[in-house]
């Protein structure tokens, strides 16, 4: 016969001292993940946000921000599940700043009642939309900081630009809507020409890949009709003072645009690797070039005379217009060791050079690497950490959703790396100076039930209740 869940069945036993076995449960990852961003910082960071806060009753800011922080990491896909999984456990409020008495009477008492204890959704919702986009903002920057001042983009010199479309359904303030349209065959064999139309927000980022997969060091959010230019222009800007002389940056074709090519290369020093779009001259030229036997032609895998991969390279091109200079590009000639005809074959542009068949073979691996941003990404945004759902349709809250999960996707990362060991440590010492502790969660069983306590609960169901002297002491990690 399996255990049944039951609560007040098993607090009756222990009440009687009769009870099966007990195991220690709880939050051993988090606890070492939330030591990990009071030693790097981060909780310090969370601390200083100035908002607008004013209504008497309201959660203490910093209580605020630590929620919003463990929500992301426990995947609290919506703030009404807040009220199931974070506002019933003891432990984890403790966690982020709530007293044993306000877990138990909640912060205001006139709506914190029944099931809105400690706090009522409500008044999470008013304290995010409390907190000016300027704040959110540098509160990114200076996370991003961090990891710079940690090491963790030290060596990261290859960079990634993309976007992600971010779909809503209702009326979010600054939304916009896109149209698209295709061509499609109809059932008896017309063309057709349907129309798409997208309503909702674009969010651009600038990535450095490092060995702890790709860290989000800049960032844009719009409405979704705005051009990949216009957006890539805002995160090369920002992440400007920090552009290294020949730094790779890597884009999809959709940021095509000579001029600013240019430009960025001229201002920071940097290199590119981009794709060309199928009817542009310059790849045309380099497929007329391949007939004059005018390439560098890199070889790879598969036998010498049916090899897996082949790319030309070419150098000193200047067919590409609005780009007032001179740029190298390569051209995929055979794909998975299928040869590719002339008129379907692709290629990339870029300032490194291609005049080696292992220089063309480079620039083809190079931009290999952007896969990364969307495989470790994007993806890991959207599906691990709940990007697409937002806490309120106001821009503020908005705002706060978008930056305040890209903060703690970065921090999880860098937490994942062997670095992170210092600063955990230097946060447990912290912990046990100034932290009485989290309260450990236990399982009882008591035959055919069970039930999860914590500490607090089982004392006093034993009868050997705490003194109560520290209910209204208010546990915090950031000094």
């Amino acid at each position: 016969m399996p255990f049944k869940l039951n609560k007040a069945k098993v607090a009756a036993a222990l009440k009687r001292g009769r009870y099966d076995d007990l195991a220690a449960t709880g939050f051993g990852r988090l606890d070492e993940l939330m030591a990990f961003l009071e030693g790097f910082g981060m909780l310090r960071l969370l601390s200083g946000i100035k908002d607008e806060l004013v209504r008497s009753g309201a959660i203490p800011r910093f209580v605020l921000y630590n929620l919003m922080a463990l929500k992301v990491l426990l995947g609290e896909d919506s703030l009404l599940h807040l009220s199931k999984g974070i506002f019933r456990d003891p432990g984890v409020l403790r966690a982020i700043g709530v007293t044993a008495a306000e877990i138990e009477s909640g912060f205001d008492t006139t709506r914190n009642k029944k099931n809105n204890k400690p706090f009522h959704i409500d008044s999470v919702r008013y304290g995010i939309s409390k907190v000016p986009i300027n704040e959110v903002k540098q509160l990114f920057s200076d996370s991003v900081a961090l990891l710079k001042a940690g090491g963790w983009l030290r060596k990261a010199r290859t960079y990634v630009i993309d976007s992600t479309k971010i779909e809503v359904l209702g009326d979010y303030e600054g939304m916009g809507s896109l149209t698209t349209k295709k061509q499609v065959v109809g059932k008896a064999g017309e063309i057709k020409t349907e129309f798409t139309t997208k309503k909702g927000f674009k969010l651009f980022t600038l990535a450095g890949l490092t060995d702890v997969g790709p860290l989000v060091v800049s960032a844009h959010y719009c409405a979704i009709k705005t051009a990949e230019v216009v957006g890539a222009d805002e995160l090369i800007a920002s992440w400007g003072p920090n552009w290294r002389r020949k730094d790779l940056l890597l884009m999809d074709r959709g940021f095509l645009d000579g001029k600013r090519l240019f430009d960025w290369r001229k201002r920071f020093g940097i290199d590119f690797v981009i794709p060309l779009k199928k009817d542009m001259d310059i790849l045309r030229d380099m497929v007329g070039l391949s007939r004059m036997g005018r390439q560098a032609t890199g070889k790879r895998g598969g036998t010498k005379n049916k090899p897996d991969l082949v790319v030309e390279g070419y150098s000193n091109l200047d067919s590409y217009e609005s780009y007032p200079g001179k740029l190298s590009g390569i051209v995929v000639t055979t794909y998975k060791g299928k040869k590719i005809e002339p008129e379907k074959r692709w290629g990339f542009i870029t300032t490194l050079s291609a005049t080696t068949p292992d220089q063309a073979l480079a620039v083809y691996d190079s931009y290999d690497q952007r896969s990364r941003i969307e495989n470790q990404g994007y993806r890991e945004l959207k599906q691990g950490f709940e990007l697409p759902r937002f806490f309120g349709k106001d821009t503020r809250s908005q705002y706060f959703h978008i930056f305040f999960t890209l903060l703690m996707y970065n921090m999880v990362a860098a937490y994942k790396s062997k670095r992170a060991d210092r600063f955990i440590g230097l946060g447990v010492r912290r912990f046990r100076s100034d932290f009485i502790g989290l309260a450990p969660m236990v399982i009882i069983y008591a035959y055919p039930y069970f039930a999860i306590f914590d500490i607090r609960e089982l004392v006093v169901l034993l009868g050997r209740p705490p003194t109560g002297n520290l209910d209204n002491v208010r546990i915090r990690y950031v000094r």
